[in-house]
């Protein structure tokens, strides 16, 4: 995941079942042209000895589905092997340096609410960025880590944690049922629990949900893994969980949960709630927020893990999506495409979150991919994405966490074909590397930004504190503070707290100096 929200395959193992993940996508392109050239040729010989059939013979009924049967199959392996071309193109299309495409470019948006104190209500923080503004927090730790206020056990999922109003609200699977969860945000203690089956029929990696919780106005906005999506009572009254609306995405929208599992965190923008189904009757769906019935919906494209972002650019308030082929803004108001950058990656896995820097748009995916610098300009009616950088397979790969900006500069993970992970610095608009750690202990993670430093949280549970500067790698502090090898929820930073949680427990650090 997350993700969309948050990280959701190890990259050690493909689908659960043993297999070495193949980062070559070359590899499995021949593979692929090898069994879909015995296809067309078992095709072939049906027409072949159809169209003789008939020749000898005269027609036939049999003869005729014959005929049909083989012109089928090549039609299929042409189908197949167009879709693959389209892949593979966009995969080797080559870098692109094109600067004069950035001149212009806003780099503030207008407009922009001050994130309220003691607040992280959503996937990323208050503006889904990963930037939080508190300020005071510890620069040294004693070796166990920062103090810990409280800690509570939860069940399974990469979901991460939002925050609101003193409350914490989380989501996790125990006995086959998703839970979303909440929780006292300062001792712990459980406020309400709503359970509700949940199928993961065909989901790897099924440990429990991905995304995290929407708060907004009183209102829980939630979807799990199976494309189950809630919206619930913040501050239920009686004490129990009071549901206000359901809906099932992937039933309703023709879709399917993806590979790894549904993994859109909510947006909420203006009157609406705004999630990705992936599916042919609506890619993207934009709800009602306090009704639940749908307002728009667009495009087709398969899921992907990412989350969408709301945004004012090019001079257009719009929607901001990543889908499992492309990125592409819609209009907030109606839905309605307003420009679209292919970006085909293996196994739809396109997860990192957009970062909008004012009129730029900057996108990575790992799998073999790359990152891209995007500028959004007007175009008539539309906007236009105009590429100013593209770095095929490498630069900055973020597999299963995205990067946070700070001023110029991108801080996050870049993961090679091997897997491998670095931590790295590099400069928004020339790609240009900073700084990349080789470091065992930080080689895969996520991340978010406070204070002048990096909260990075690695896959195996250990919590490091990073000084976010371009000059150079400095590592304040450091503790194993987490179990197992998928630790891949976000920390949620609120009230001067740091919340952590694995497949078995929720975590409250103090971080007040």
């Amino acid at each position: 995941m997350h993700r969309g929200g948050a990280a959701y395959n190890s990259g050690r193992r493909f689908a659960g079942r043993g297999e070495t993940l193949k980062g070559d996508v070359m590899e499995q392109t021949v593979w692929m042209a090898v069994a879909l050239g015995v296809v067309a040729f078992l095709g072939l010989l049906v027409v072949g000895a159809s169209l003789v059939s008939i020749r000898r013979k005269g027609r036939s009924t049999r003869t005729a589905f014959s005929l049909l049967g083989g012109v089928l199959v090549l039609a299929f392996a042409g189908a197949v092997t167009l879709s693959r071309w389209h892949q593979l193109r966009e995969l080797f299309r080559g870098d692109v340096d094109d600067p004069a495409v950035l001149k212009g470019a806003a780099r503030t948006e207008e407009g922009r609410k001050a994130a309220e104190p003691g607040e992280w209500p959503q996937w990323r923080g208050y503006h889904r960025d990963g930037l939080s503004p508190e300020k005071g927090l510890l620069t040294a730790w004693p070796p166990k880590g920062p103090k810990e206020v409280w800690r509570q056990s939860i069940g399974g999922g990469y979901a991460s944690l939002a925050v609101s109003g003193g409350r914490l609200y989380t989501m996790d699977r125990q006995d086959q049922q998703e839970r979303v969860l909440c929780f006292d945000a300062n001792t712990g203690k459980e406020l309400w629990t709503h359970s509700y089956e949940a199928n993961y029929a065909g989901i790897q990696h099924a440990v429990g949900p991905r995304a995290t919780p929407t708060v907004h106005e009183g209102r829980v906005y939630t979807v799990g893994a199976s494309g189950v999506f809630l919206c619930l009572k913040a501050v239920p009254r009686s004490g129990n969980a009071e549901v206000f609306w359901q809906r099932d995405l992937m039933n309703e929208f023709g879709a399917k949960p993806p590979l790894w599992g549904v993994a859109c965190s909510p947006l909420v923008e203006g009157d609406k709630v705004i999630v990705q189904p992936g599916g042919s009757k609506g890619s993207i769906v934009a709800f009602d927020r306090k009704t639940g019935k749908p307002a728009w919906t667009a495009l087709d494209d398969p899921s992907s893990y990412s989350s969408p972002v709301a945004a004012t650019a090019a001079g257009v308030r719009q929607i901001i999506c990543f889908t499992g082929r492309r990125m592409v803004g819609l209009r907030a108001s109606d839905g309605g495409l307003l420009w679209k950058y292919p970006w085909a990656t293996q196994f739809d896995a396109n997860i990192a979150t957009p970062i909008v820097a004012g009129d730029l748009i900057f996108l990575s995916s790992a799998y073999n991919m790359g990152c891209a610098l995007l500028r959004l300009a007007p175009d008539g009616d539309g906007v236009e994405a105009l590429p100013a950088r593209v770095r095929r397979n490498k630069g900055m790969r973020n597999h299963h966490a995205s990067c946070v900006l700070i001023e110029d500069h991108l801080y996050g993970f870049d993961v090679n074909q091997s897997q491998r992970g670095f931590l790295k610095c590099v400069h928004l608009e020339t790609f240009e590397e900073k700084w990349a750690i080789d470091d065992r202990e930080l080689e895969k993670g996520c991340l978010i930004y406070a204070d002048g430093h990096l909260l990075v949280l690695t896959q195996s549970g250990v919590l490091a504190l990073v000084e976010a500067t371009p000059t150079g790698f400095r590592k304040k502090a450091e503790a194993k503070l987490l179990e197992g090898s998928d630790c891949w929820a976000l920390p949620t930073l609120a009230g001067g707290r740091l919340y952590l949680r694995d497949n078995e427990k929720l975590l409250c650090l103090d971080l007040k100096q």
